[in-house]
């Protein structure tokens, strides 16, 4: 809507303002920091059963493991989600993700706090790549200036420009339904 694409050009202006600060919190906090993988979608994995049955996984692509804030980690895995799973679920997921952290032997992390990590996480990367999603859609699929929608049949063309729209939406969407911007002012009067 007009008024969100307003609130969008206020909120990344003063975003790219503390920028630096808010990239040193999300590396300030050893509790939020942990061995992760950048991009941990499923087919990142791979899943067997035990002789008993006991499900157990592991990790097939190694190449951006690394220490880094879970917030980097629960957005790779999480952008390729619906939007109902964003707008009705994102919450129970957090819990569960805590829940596990603390259960394996981790910290217990705060349901707040996480959301201020994720969401300053997926504003910080969101604005360094993609911002420019639109641009490689349209370079890839011409013809998607003519989409009525998101899920415009014309998107099943191409599978790259499929993807990027979606994350791009997720981003958008979570911007906008998050309030991003009032995470940031929340976060810079505490």
């Amino acid at each position: 809507s007009p008024s969100f694409i307003q609130r969008l050009r206020r909120d990344v202006a003063r975003y790219r303002r503390h920028e630096a600060a808010v990239k040193r919190f999300l590396q300030s906090d050893g509790d939020y920091i942990a061995l992760c993988h950048y991009n941990a979608n499923i087919d990142n994995a791979w899943f067997w059963r035990d002789a008993t049955g006991g499900l157990h996984c592991g990790l097939l692509d190694w190449g951006r493991v690394r220490q880094m804030n879970v917030a980097y980690s629960l957005w790779g895995s999480l952008c390729g989600a619906s939007l109902s799973l964003w707008q009705h679920h994102i919450d129970e997921l957090l819990t569960l993700f805590i829940h596990e952290v603390q259960a394996q032997g981790g910290p217990r992390l705060e349901l707040s706090r996480l959301k201020v990590h994720l969401h300053f996480y997926v504003a910080t990367m969101g604005l360094a790549t993609l911002i420019d999603a639109p641009t490689l859609v349209l370079s890839r699929l011409p013809e998607a200036a003519d989409a009525v929608s998101p899920l415009d049949p014309v998107f099943q063309r191409n599978e790259v420009a499929r993807t990027f729209l979606h994350v791009f939406t997720s981003f958008m969407n979570l911007w906008q339904t998050q309030d991003i911007g009032a995470t940031l002012d929340r976060w810079l009067r505490a």
